[in-house]
């Protein structure tokens, strides 16, 4: 399988692929550290490696530059011999895009760079899979196909968990109060009680964790996984505005009737200056299929031979599955359910700390079963 990684200079494509892919038992190739380097100089070197060994040759439009002006003369050869490498073992191939910013003022230089893109044209259609990354950030714009027998040989498995976790007590929870938008920590009540459900093993291991970018959901994410960083922030799971509720209690607000006719309509309009129920919806909507993509495309990507830092990619009771954690609010996380189609909103309002479990098939259908809630329901008494 041929793999390129291309991108602009300093975007990250080294200590991506020394990340991902450089594990025990690939060879690695860079002309950097090696001065001598040359396109046949590298053909040996991969010759001799045993077949199926995996190869990483990084700054591939280095040899390139060293080969001058003649590279389009070989051209049909080189192309032809990446394929043929490929076929029998996985090869990483990073390549510099060079063809935006100034224009070089040597003529030289311009032919270069010409060169060097005329390559990458050719190198992107015939190979099995492109990543480009942006400020360290990988964006697969071509993937491989499925195979058939990975397609069969998947069917009914799972590809990944995720676990729904609201986030730890807050002073406005302590109160009974409304608490949307508004950006506050977890008080120190909240902080003992995450701390003490995490000694006792209450939060699992995850290869990835996902938040709200809301304090109370960062201070949370610390506690219970104080080992492992976010993964990503995702504002599309903050909490709902409440506009002119927020910061409420029941209590001071029964008697209005602007909030007698929001509960009435089971809070599915907007409050005054708040968000609607429609509005959550897409939004939680948006972010839930953003995120299962991303998860998906982590299963894959172990199809590929892709090594992600952060999984463990240790089999469980026989299947490979992902861990994904999303640490947000307990309004997201029973809209999520009502979006999924679980009728009963109200008994996925969790209490702080508490998980909601989902499992997804390696083609993003969710497994038909009820959902594990780890913790407690806020309606169970327990």
């Amino acid at each position: 399988m041929l793999w390129l990684v291309i991108g602009g200079a300093n975007q990250g494509k080294s200590s991506f692929l020394h990340r991902r892919v450089a594990v025990t038992g690939v060879q690695e190739i860079d002309p950097v550290t090696d001065n001598d380097l040359t396109l046949a100089s590298v053909a040996q070197k991969i010759a001799a490696f045993k077949s199926e060994q995996r190869v990483v040759l990084y700054h591939f439009h280095i040899l390139l530059e060293r080969h001058g002006g003649a590279v389009s003369e070989i051209m049909d050869q080189l192309i032809e011999w990446l394929c043929s490498v490929a076929v029998e073992r996985d090869l990483y191939l990073e390549v510099r895009e060079c063809g935006s910013g100034i224009v070089p003022l040597r003529k030289e230089d311009r032919e270069q760079r010409e060169q060097i893109g005329r390559f990458l044209t050719r190198a992107v259609a015939v190979a099995d899979g492109v990543v480009r990354m942006f400020c360290g950030l990988p964006d697969v714009i071509k993937e491989p196909q499925w195979s058939d027998d990975i397609l069969v040989a998947d069917q009914g498995t799972v590809a990944f968990r995720l676990y729904l976790v609201r986030h730890g007590m807050t002073e406005y929870n302590q109160q009974r109060r409304y608490l949307g938008t508004g950006d506050m920590g977890i008080n120190e009540r909240g902080r003992e009680e995450l701390a003490s459900l995490y000694e006792q093993g209450h939060f699992p291991p995850l290869d990835f964790l996902y938040s709200s970018p809301l304090q109370r959901c960062l201070d949370s994410a610390a506690v219970a996984w104080p080992d492992h960083p976010i993964d990503g922030l995702d504002s599309n799971f903050r909490e709902r505005n409440f506009g002119e509720f927020e910061g409420l209690t029941y209590a001071e607000l029964c008697t209005r009737e602007d909030y007698r006719c929001w509960l009435d309509g089971e809070g599915r309009a907007a409050p005054p200056g708040g968000e609607s129920g429609d509005s959550i919806e897409r939004r939680v909507a948006f972010g839930l299929g953003e995120l299962i993509c991303r998860c998906l495309r982590v299963y894959r990507w172990h199809h590929w031979g892709w090594m992600p830092e952060t999984v463990r990619g240790i089999p469980k009771n026989g299947e490979l599955f992902h861990a994904v954690g999303l640490m947000c609010h307990g309004g997201v996380i029973m809209e999520i359910m009502r979006i999924l189609g679980f009728t009963d909103f109200y008994a996925w309002q969790v209490t702080n700390g508490s998980w909601v479990r989902l499992q997804f098939y390696y083609n993003g259908e969710l497994v038909d079963e009820t959902p594990i809630v780890g913790g407690r329901s806020a309606g169970s008494g327990s």
